[in-house]
């Protein structure tokens, strides 16, 4: 079973990958494509939005259908079939490129758009990690997807946080490393605010002191959680539960 698909040449007309763009690119021929015409006007639709989910995980869409519920707005289940079918989703970094899908606007419009941008493809290039290796889009794309359990989602990087992102994705490269850490903290009913008026931030969960509690089992279920083992630790506990009632 495929686990991850792209939106076939999104690289290509939206250009700027490595980031959380406020906007994307959609041209107009693909009104005239007639692979378009000929889906319905729910994978239309949903077409669309995958260029935008996109835009927030470097186009490597997961197909958990928990994910794609999520970032897709839907509580029905999501069949991507039709847009892997016509070509508008490939698998992800396929090798070969399907004949259709989104096709470039006319006269070169793709390679002469003047609208205003942040940050230039030699600055996002910079920021390029080698493949498979975490990169700031893909932990902020991991951790907004487990918003629905009572995270805080992030809707922007902001220059203290992405400071934090780099020291912590250098420290733990590995994307699978980030998964358990983060469903970890989403099993944790104090984290969640279950138990009390209290949810973690993304920023919070990547502090060095935080990270070592959460890694340590100081906020796991009782149900599961490991004793302390010294006066220390037991009262470091109370302490941090007093902190996070006051928050």
């Amino acid at each position: 079973m495929v686990k991850f698909v792209s939106v076939k040449n999104y690289e290509k007309y939206q250009r700027y990958t490595d980031r959380l763009p406020p906007w994307i690119k959609l041209h107009y021929q693909l009104l005239e494509d007639s692979s378009w015409i000929l889906l319905d006007e729910v994978q239309q639709c949903r077409y669309m939005k995958l260029l935008l989910v996109a835009s927030r995980c470097e186009n490597r869409i997961s197909t958990d259908q928990t994910y794609l519920q999520y970032m897709l707005r839907v509580r029905c289940e999501v069949d991507l079939t039709p847009l892997i079918k016509t070509g508008f989703l490939v698998t992800f970094r396929a090798i070969h490129i399907h004949d259709h899908g989104p096709i470039s606007a006319p006269n070169g419009h793709a390679e002469t758009e003047t609208e205003t941008e942040t940050e230039t493809e030699t600055e996002t290039d910079k920021r390029q990690a080698p493949n498979g290796a975490m990169t700031e889009a893909r932990l902020v794309e991991a951790w907004n997807a487990l918003a629905s359990t009572g995270l805080v989602p992030i809707q922007q990087v902001a220059k203290t946080i992405r400071v934090r992102i780099t020291s912590r994705i250098t420290e733990h490269p590995d994307p699978s490393w980030w998964v358990e850490y983060f469903q970890r903290i989403s099993r944790s009913d104090f984290l969640t605010g279950k138990v009390r008026d209290f949810a973690v931030t993304l920023d919070w969960v990547l502090g060095p002191k935080n990270m070592g509690k959460i890694l340590a089992g100081n906020y796991d279920n009782r149900a599961h959680a490991r004793p302390p083992t010294s006066m220390v630790e037991f009262l470091s506990r109370v302490v941090d539960a007093k902190e996070g009632a006051s928050r």
